[in-house]
């Protein structure tokens, strides 16, 4: 018996919310293929809401315009929680060259000290490496709540630095260098 108009569009609608997670679904997982601009997504997102309240009265095109609206907000979101860094991350303190900053932050990594040698084979001096967890950094106009990670070189090493340990540091500050040959760092990868 074949089913009516009627009776597969009832089936269709009767879990309305599954359709729309679906939507919004899709437009996570193709969010890398759209080009990176969550406002543009949004707008759209918001515009193809507009055009199906405004479609209300005819199904298919409203219909059509919602489950688009809900793929741009998918990948508005998905883009901005991939790409986008908070306002008051640590990046937007650093630039690529060294320069003093005072940071509060969370000890994350138990503290190793390095003993490396120089290319001729002279021992050099014992430095210590971690990773911090910001919390403030200091500008001009006093402490502003701040969030990232960073790597901690030390140098010479503290014994009392622990993991876990609250500590306010004076240093260097700079965004990591880049590879000197990006196919060695693949190299590595492959080898574990």
């Amino acid at each position: 018996m074949a089913e009516s108009r009627q009776q597969k569009l009832t089936r269709l609608t009767r879990r309305p919310a599954v359709w729309a997670a679906l939507c919004l679904i899709a437009g996570i997982l193709v969010h890398t293929l759209a080009a990176d601009s969550p406002k543009i997504w949004l707008t759209l997102a918001a515009a193809g809401a507009i055009i199906a309240i405004a479609l209300i009265r005819w199904v298919a095109p409203s219909t059509i315009a919602l489950a688009f609206s809900l793929v741009c907000a998918g990948i508005a979101a998905a883009q901005l929680e991939h790409y986008h860094f908070p306002a008051n991350d640590i990046s937007a303190y650093t630039t690529s060259a060294s320069h003093l900053a005072e940071i509060e932050l969370v000890i994350d990594d138990p503290p190793r000290v390095l003993n490396q040698t120089s290319p001729a084979g002279r021992p050099l001096p014992p430095r210590q490496v971690s990773r911090g967890i910001v919390q403030r950094i200091k500008t001009k106009t006093g402490w502003e709540n701040s969030t990232g990670d960073v790597q901690l070189q030390i140098n010479p090493p503290l014994p009392e630095l622990a993991y876990g340990q609250r500590i306010t540091a004076l240093g260097l500050l700079s965004q990591p260098a880049p590879a000197s040959n990006p196919g060695e760092f693949v190299a590595h990868l492959l080898r574990l």
